[in-house]
């Protein structure tokens, strides 16, 4: 009957069919050199993850684990900070990001201003407005719009991605929270990234065994800053398949058929 008649319509028509489909909304990545450190230990991310114990509940106690992870800018070094789950609020969250910066330190704190960038939830805008950080010169940074990044903070997201396969594997083994921290951010730490280093190298510019290593961190920072380039050319490229809708500027107008901006 006329139903039929009007999905068969429906279907064969391009600007239906265009804007049935989720919606491509095209989005140039941006560089944020503001934000970018010049030497080690200056700039920090932080970050609280929740993973499942996956079945092991009966040797850790609890159904999942919180972690906060600090990670520094340059080197990628991640330190991991067991909580239990009813302990993530903004007098632990301080005293841990507070407890960090001492473990990464790389001589007396408040000799030179440290940045701590954290997402925009409650704990760490309360954590944000606490008078302690002016003792020590730090300055906890909750970006409004630090990236496309589901939390503002896209360098630790790609981190945590990677140490998840080493916390993932450390939760599987017996022992309290506190090792498995430990254990994770260690493998993490001796994995040598792209550009042959290992956190711990770039860092504390000393090997395992050590042994002074030698990192030029010009060089360093350039190469990762035009990896990121690059993965933001692949996401244009993968954005450029297919119809895709801009966001509305002056000037636009909506009588191309394949484009047309959002307002």
């Amino acid at each position: 009957g006329m139903h039929k008649i009007v999905e068969k319509v429906h279907r064969s028509c391009t600007g239906c069919t265009y804007y049935r489909k989720q919606t491509k909304i095209e989005v140039v990545p941006r560089e944020y050199d503001d934000t970018a450190p010049k030497e080690l230990g200056q700039i920090f991310y932080s970050d609280v993850i929740t993973r499942n114990t996956h079945g092991a509940k009966e040797t850790h106690g609890e159904p999942s684990f919180k972690f906060y992870v600090i990670s520094e800018a340059i080197s990628g070094l991640c330190k991991l900070y067991a909580i239990s789950n009813k302990e993530n609020n903004s007098e632990v969250g301080a005293d841990i990001i507070l407890q960090a910066l001492g473990d990464f330190a790389r001589g007396p704190l408040k000799e030179k201003k440290i940045k701590v960038f954290v997402d925009g939830c409650n704990v760490n805008k309360s954590i944000a407005k606490k008078l302690i950080w002016k003792e020590f010169e730090v300055e906890i940074i909750v970006p409004v719009a630090f990236s496309r990044s589901h939390n503002y903070i896209s360098p630790i997201d790609s981190r945590i991605g990677k140490i998840t396969k080493f916390l993932v594997a450390e939760i599987s083994k017996k022992g309290s929270n506190t090792r498995i921290a430990v254990a994770t951010a260690n493998r993490a730490n001796c994995t040598p990234g792209r550009h042959g280093f290992t956190p711990y190298e770039i860092y504390y510019e000393r090997d395992r065994f050590n042994k002074k290593v030698d990192v030029n961190l010009p060089k360093l920072t350039k190469y990762i800053k035009e990896c990121r380039q690059k993965g933001r050319q692949a996401q244009l490229r993968n954005q450029a398949k297919g119809r895709t809708r801009k966001p509305f500027e002056e000037g636009d107008s909506y009588e191309s058929e394949f484009e047309k901006p959002i307002k």
